[in-house]
């Protein structure tokens, strides 16, 4: 079979709108709609020859965590209550499994939010299907009811091997630049926006959101951020009519569905399925970076969120509560403190770091002064930061500027400011 050598004008415009129509969809927040979302889940379940268990829909994927550590404790609750008085008997439940998973670990508000949002979740959802599920599964303990094989299965099933599958159709359909091309222009910059800034940052937020006794929980299915990789399959199939094989096509087409999700876990006797955040972003080298000077970057109904400085995930503490020069100074990350440096503004940082003066320079027919000042920052690369304060002979204004780190004179830092052999600031007649 003659491979495709290169794109029509037409599919080169519809490229570019394809790119645009699923970065939307990888950023787009909100509810999912379950109606849409169940008959995809069910058909995972299916081919890998199980029946969709309970799905407990959640707001946040910080929810997911704690849905997931305190469901077995759950069951064994409600184990007593299996009948009418069920319904009854969740709250008690639900609360003194949350309460002992978050007391340490989240802080009152958001707890209290986290709570109401996983009852009613869960509460809304309480039927037939529910008092089955919990029925068969009760005293299991949580390696045998969240059974971890079934999740790497459809991993495997619906991640791997689909896109082994299908790239190797790619691979006999399209001459290797093209195929290059699009790799380039839909996956790699896709992934760009939305792999390695959404997914990267909620990832490491979660981690330092739980208390280290619950367990982190990943997961094969990332919803809305596994965008970058179907919509590239999807375009090939659609737009370029590359032939898959039967078997892909369906499980292409549910991958594209749960792009439609928040994040997935899937479980044995439990699938939970997590809403998508609003978020808050800018464009920097052409792709979408979380970013909002005073606004959580992706925040959720239940309260979770989280906050990004160009790009760069900042401890929620630091947003929450006003920033001082000595929280920057106690920040042990030095690429957060970097970005909480340019947060606060370096000038008023290191002014209010109380620097050390390492040298002064009286300005020639002036009575100012310009000083050389050094702040010690254990960990980070350069050691410490050292700048020059000048007060400019003209206005009388104020400026500090930084310089590397050996410097050690004014007249040299000066210097090496203006890329002059020598440099003196002199005040007009």
């Amino acid at each position: 079979m003659k491979k495709l050598t290169s794109l029509s004008s037409s599919q080169q415009e519809q490229l570019l709108q394809w790119h645009e129509r699923w970065l939307e969809i990888g950023t787009r927040a909100g509810p999912v709609d379950k109606d849409k979302i169940l008959p995809a889940l069910e058909a995972a379940y299916s081919m890998i020859g199980r029946t969709i268990p309970f799905v407990w829909w959640v707001e946040s994927p910080l929810s997911a965590q704690l849905a997931i550590n305190i469901y077995p404790s759950l069951r064994a609750s409600l184990g007593a209550s299996l009948d009418a008085s069920l319904r009854a008997s969740l709250d008690d439940s639900l609360g003194d499994s949350l309460d002992d998973s978050l007391r340490a670990s989240l802080g009152n508000s958001l707890r209290a939010s986290v709570y109401a949002s996983l009852g009613a979740s869960l509460g809304a959802s309480l039927g037939a299907s529910l008092r089955d599920s919990l029925s068969a599964s009760l005293g299991n303990s949580l390696g045998a009811s969240l059974d971890a094989s079934l999740r790497a299965s459809l991993g495997n099933s619906l991640g791997d091997s689909l896109r082994a599958s299908v790239y190797a159709s790619l691979w006999d359909s399209l001459d290797d630049s093209l195929r290059d091309f699009l790799y380039t222009s839909l996956y790699a910059s896709l992934y760009d926006s939305l792999g390695d800034s959404l997914y990267d940052s909620l990832r490491a937020s979660l981690r330092d959101s739980l208390d280290k006794n619950i367990v982190f929980l990943s997961t094969y299915f990332w919803g809305q951020h596994d965008s970058y990789w179907v919509s590239f399959y999807l375009f090939c199939r659609d737009v370029l009519k590359v032939q898959y094989k039967k078997e892909a096509n369906e499980k292409l087409d549910i991958m594209a569905t749960l792009c439609e999700s928040g994040w997935i876990y899937f479980y044995e006797n439990l699938c939970v399925v997590c809403s998508r955040p609003r978020i808050q972003t800018e464009k920097a080298d052409g792709r979408i970076i979380l970013h909002h000077p005073t606004l959580p970057t992706m925040e959720w109904d239940d309260g979770y969120k989280t906050y990004t400085w160009h790009g760069t995930r900042i401890p929620n503490r630091y947003y929450e509560n006003k920033l001082t020069a000595l929280d920057i100074l106690a920040e042990p990350n030095a690429e957060v403190r970097r970005a909480l440096i340019e947060q606060m503004g370096q000038d008023k940082f290191i002014l209010d770091c109380n620097p050390t003066v390492l040298d002064e320079e009286r300005q020639d027919g002036t009575n100012k002064t310009n000083q050389l000042l050094a702040i010690d920052l254990p960990g980070d690369p350069d050691g410490r930061i050292v700048s020059l304060k000048l007060t400019c002979p003209s206005t009388g204004a104020c400026y500090i500027l930084r310089v590397p780190p050996f410097h050690r004179k004014v007249k040299k830092a000066l210097a090496w400011t203006f890329d002059v052999p020598e440099y003196n600031l002199v005040g007009e007649a």
